[in-house]
């Protein structure tokens, strides 16, 4: 058994996620949306109710799974990173259809999903990066 081909899925599982949360991050987090979070101590986590074990909502109706847990260790890592005492986290439900105009309507501040890397995708984040205000290391 080759275990070089085992761990592959792992390794495109990672890198997918890695690309997940830079993606949600960096596709609209300009100056202003990191200064609302700063001023209103809150983020807006956008996840779809349908795409377990990635993002779901559990029996008892929470927000659930493997990337919903990542974007709420980003939140954890942002509110550190912009020395608040604490962040107030809350939910927008997406669908594969509105997952992306959440993020440019302002509907959300993070996109949580499972989502593959295309080329005009690629070309959607290019266009909607923009500076971000600096967050202390």
């Amino acid at each position: 058994m080759n275990t070089a081909i085992h761990k592959r899925p792992a390794r495109v599982a990672f890198a997918a996620l890695l690309g997940l949360v830079i993606v949600a991050v960096s596709c609209d987090a300009s100056a202003g949306t990191i200064d609302r979070i700063r001023q209103d101590k809150a983020i807006r986590i956008a996840y779809r109710t349908d795409a377990p074990p990635f993002s779901y909502k559990d029996k008892l109706g929470e927000p659930s799974g493997f990337i919903v847990d990542l974007c709420r260790a980003v939140a954890k890592n942002l509110t550190q990173q912009l020395s608040l005492p604490s962040l107030s986290v809350s939910y927008v439900t997406v669908t594969a259809v509105d997952r992306f105009e959440a993020i440019q309507q302002n509907k959300a501040d993070l996109l949580c999903e499972p989502t593959s890397t295309t080329l005009s995708r690629l070309r959607w984040l290019i266009f909607q990066s923009r500076p971000s205000s600096t967050v202390p290391a």
